[in-house]
């Protein structure tokens, strides 16, 4: 029984042979399942490593900010370095095209900078700091994975604004350095003002590290819709604490004079 099956299937294989006409339809049919699993596979292979034609929509809204006395355009620093950097096909433009590209899928994600960003990261000096976000919407109706690389696009900003945010609390800190230079060229009535001032310095510099703890936690905070995704800041913690230890070990030197 089990050899008239073989036989019998063999002879079906034969007829199908000598059938030009079925030959070419079954050929077909079986071909069907493997053009379209060779292409899913082309499609999805090594998704990442062709970021950099994915389009990304940049709104910059940041209206700037005066501290005491210096206009500071931190949104605008931030997009200078977007755009020196080749990892994502970024498109600068307004709130409207953002939302209209989004809608006709030309854009897969837009990234929003608040009115507020620069004024936000200016908050380093105060009692209560205030984290500087950004909001980030991902167009998920365009496919699945466009929308989970886009977590991808959002570590990439994480990274630049750690860039930013660390260099705006630098000016910070040089800011209170040159106040301190100033005092002590003032000091010429003795060594006592040049303690006061070293002291003062250390104050600032304290206080930029009591800070700083305080926007770590938030201020790289990206806001998905109405949900916020809790930003890492651990680059920005390590380079600024280093700022901070500086300015303690020049205020104790001076401290020593």
């Amino acid at each position: 029984m089990k050899f008239r099956g073989i036989k019998q299937f063999g002879a079906e294989l034969s007829g199908i042979a000598r059938n030009k006409m079925l030959l070419v339809s079954v050929v077909g049919v079986l071909m069907i399942p493997v053009m379209y699993s060779s292409m899913f596979l082309c499609a999805f292979w090594d998704p990442y490593g062709h970021l950099d034609k994915m389009p990304v929509a940049v709104v910059n809204a940041d209206a700037g900010y005066v501290y005491k006395e210096e206009t500071m355009h931190i949104g605008d620093d931030f997009e200078e370095q977007l755009k020196e950097n080749k990892a994502f096909d970024w498109h600068f433009v307004s709130k409207e095209e953002a939302e209209s590209g989004l809608a006709d899928h030309r854009y897969y994600m837009a990234i929003e900078i608040p009115a507020d960003f620069s004024e936000k990261t200016t908050t380093l000096t105060t009692d209560e700091p205030s984290p500087a976000q950004l909001t980030y919407l991902a167009n998920e109706s365009y496919n699945f994975l466009a929308s989970q690389i886009g977590s991808k696009a959002v570590d990439t900003m994480k990274a630049e604004l750690n860039k930013e945010v660390t260099a705006a609390y630098a000016r910070t800190v040089f800011g209170q350095m040159e106040e301190l230079a100033d005092g002590i060229g003032q000091a010429s009535d003795g060594a006592g003002d040049i303690a006061d001032g070293a002291g003062k310095a250390q104050d600032g510099a304290e206080l930029v590290r009591v800070n700083l703890a305080k926007l770590v936690s938030g201020s790289l905070t990206l806001r998905e819709g109405a949900a916020e995704l809790a930003g890492g800041g651990r680059e920005l913690a390590a380079g600024s604490a280093e700022l901070a230890d500086g300015a303690s070990a020049l205020a104790g030197g001076l401290a020593q004079l």
